[in-house]
């Protein structure tokens, strides 16, 4: 629960969402703190190869919720991080919460705790690889996930400022994410 409420979620929805979220039962085995057991799926956007890792909760509609999760800046910039929080944040909330589907993303130039790493420039992890094409990549990914998925609404959930639109350049209209 710790990891869910120090979590700082920016959240962009259409509409209201309140997922129904429930206790871990006793019997579900905790997995270590890395990536788990999530679906390890490549996209392509904006010319760069995206890695997301897919989380289901276990009561699905055909229209569920899709909660695509980023993580911040510091993820993995000297090594490998020996956890990716953004994954053990998108697998614990799909155990606790029904009808959600969760997609962290791992932003262009990071590396995550299996050794995965997103094509592009990870930068200084200043906040400088908000560039137009690291937020176009992230923005197509989301598309992409949005036509598999098919959801009834589209939330993203952030570290920081991972989500923050570079100050040239503003958000689409909110139609465009939702």
């Amino acid at each position: 629960m710790a990891l869910l409420r120090g979590f700082l979620l920016c959240v962009t929805a259409c509409g209201k969402y309140e997922p129904s979220i429930h206790p871990v039962p006793a019997n579900v085995s905790r997995q270590r703190e890395s990536s788990g057991a999530g679906e390890k799926r490549w996209l392509e956007a904006n010319g760069l190869h995206i890695k997301t890792t897919i989380y289901r909760s276990a009561k699905l509609s055909n229209h569920p919720v899709l909660i695509v999760v980023v993580h911040g800046d510091l993820l993995g910039v000297r090594a490998i991080p020996s956890s990716t929080y953004h994954y053990v944040f998108a697998r614990d909330a799909a155990m606790k919460m029904d009808d959600v589907v969760i997609a962290a993303l791992l932003r262009p130039g990071y590396r995550d705790d299996a050794g995965d790493q997103s094509e592009g420039e990870q930068g200084l992890a200043t906040g400088d690889n908000y560039t137009p094409v690291v937020v176009d990549a992230v923005a197509q990914a989301i598309e992409q996930l949005k036509a598999k998925f098919h959801p009834a609404r589209t939330v993203l959930a952030g570290h920081a400022a991972c989500i923050t639109p570079p100050r040239e350049r503003p958000l689409p209209p909110r139609s465009s994410y939702c």
